[in-house]
């Protein structure tokens, strides 16, 4: 049905080719600016970036989605923990106007072509 056709979108997207965090320091070093803008976006070059959950191997971890209703509560789902899920479902009046959040790690890697859909 249509759920089928959403998660089948075929739009021709390629994600780029997978470069490591190294890779990609090393890449253009010697552009001052280049360099420059990864540290504002890296931090540090000369140190890992630090991960939030070390002893996950998990590259993508969802933390939380909230969804946020126009002049109205948000509701938060802790996606860590989904105990009690069923029994707390979302109500919305129908036409509401909202948006939703979601929280998100990336560690051990930098993630190309993160698509949400």
């Amino acid at each position: 049905g249509e759920e089928a056709e959403l998660i089948n979108n075929d739009d021709g997207y390629k994600a780029p080719e997978k470069k490591t965090l190294d890779q990609l320091v090393n890449l253009d070093a010697e552009d001052e600016s280049l360099k420059r803008y990864k540290e504002q976006l890296l931090g540090s070059l000369s140190t890992k970036p630090e991960n939030a959950f070390p002893d996950d191997p998990r590259k993508f971890i969802l933390s939380k989605l909230e969804v946020v209703v126009k002049d109205g509560p948000t509701h938060e789902i802790d996606l860590k923990n989904l105990d009690g899920l069923k029994e707390k479902p979302i109500e919305m009046i129908e036409g509401s106007q909202y948006h939703v959040q979601i929280t998100f790690f990336i560690q051990h890697e930098i993630i190309a072509g993160l698509r949400y859909a």
